[in-house]
């Protein structure tokens, strides 16, 4: 749908220019009223002379508010300035020279391209047209491309895009880089449904974008793993700042149990910004496999009682698994700690 809107433009203008090419002859109202899009005709001072408003689209100011007023007495500065830099070149070079500018109408953001055609050694012909909607879908667009649609972090294309400009000599370099892993991500979508799963990773997303700082870089790189970028906060604050977050998330929060495993390096002239990632994964998972074991218990645990209080499993089953699994374990000779590790399975 983009695609056909931009070719509709581009046929536009390009029927606009057939227009003015072909004017000879013919007179402005007899133009004018061929041209679909907004037409204003201005001097060299950028005074608005005349106009035409096509059925389709609507004046946002009255004929008697811009007609025989210049330019800069209509328009903010950032249209009138770019406006009045179009027109010198449209008349001096005998060009064809556009912009893109955007108003605040009514309340709401509005996006115009406006089309600078030379009419006379003094006059321009310029076209407007508005397009809001097509600004829209590519700013839709743009951000699907560059985030995760789960999260709405930034996603794995776009941090890779970002680690390779902060190669460069010209990108200010942040302070830190920490990585974010969630525990036990794949038992509990095994155990809970991914649905669930799903849940808990846009719990610990909100806790990581309330703990970044304006400026800091949020991205998804993997389906449990994040990174951030900072450009302000020291990271040793930052990873404390999150474990005490994810503690008041999980006393606050009866569901699924929530752990991160976090590590940080800080960026440095010595060290490249691959070596940067490599030092804060090997930090990473240094406290995973520190952690691990009791975080999973925790996870374990804390899945049995919700299973237990939301009666996923046949209750009647138990007592004759316990049993059938006690003959089991001893025909097997088998160990109190597997034991106790099957009752728990």
């Amino acid at each position: 749908n983009l695609n056909i809107q931009i070719l509709k433009g581009s046929i536009f203008m390009k029927n606009h220019q057939k227009l003015i090419s072909h004017a000879a002859g013919m007179n402005d109202s007899t133009i004018w009223r061929l041209v679909p899009d907004l037409l204003l005709h201005m001097n060299a001072d950028g005074v608005f002379l005349g106009y035409n408003q096509p059925k389709n689209m609507k004046l946002h100011l009255p004929p008697d508010d811009f007609i025989n007023k210049n330019v800069q007495d209509v328009f903010p500065a950032h249209v009138s300035i770019e406006g009045m830099e179009k027109i010198k070149k449209t008349i001096e070079n005998d060009s064809i020279e556009s912009f893109y500018f955007h108003l605040r109408l009514g309340g709401k953001l509005k996006f115009f391209e406006a089309r600078f055609m030379k009419y006379n050694d003094k006059e321009v012909l310029v076209i407007v047209r508005d397009v809001t909607t097509i600004m829209k879908m590519k700013k839709r667009l743009d951000f699907l491309s560059n985030h995760d649609t789960l999260t709405k972090a930034f996603n794995r294309n776009y941090f890779d895009q970002f680690m390779n400009n902060l190669k460069t000599k010209h990108v200010e370099k942040p302070l830190g880089l920490m990585i974010c892993d969630i525990y036990s991500l794949k038992l509990i979508n095994d155990s809970m449904g991914h649905s669930t799963g799903d849940e808990l990773i846009k719990s610990a997303v909100r806790i990581l974008f309330s703990c970044i700082s304006k400026g800091d870089s949020l991205f998804r790189i993997g389906g449990d793993e994040f990174v951030i970028i900072s450009m302000k906060q020291d990271m040793a604050m930052l990873k404390e700042k999150i474990k005490e977050a994810v503690k008041t998330h999980n006393k606050l929060h009866s569901g699924i149990y929530l752990s991160m495993s976090l590590g940080w390096q800080e960026f440095t002239e010595k060290n490249s910004v691959q070596e940067i990632f490599n030092f804060a994964d090997n930090n990473m998972y240094k406290e995973k496999l520190y952690n691990t074991p009791r975080v999973r218990e925790n996870i374990i645990t804390n899945i049995l009682s919700i299973l237990a209080t939301e009666d996923h499993f046949n209750h009647n089953n138990v007592p004759l698994l316990t049993y059938l699994l006690k003959i089991f374990a001893a025909k097997l000779n088998l160990s109190t700690s597997v034991i106790n590790r099957l009752n728990k399975l």
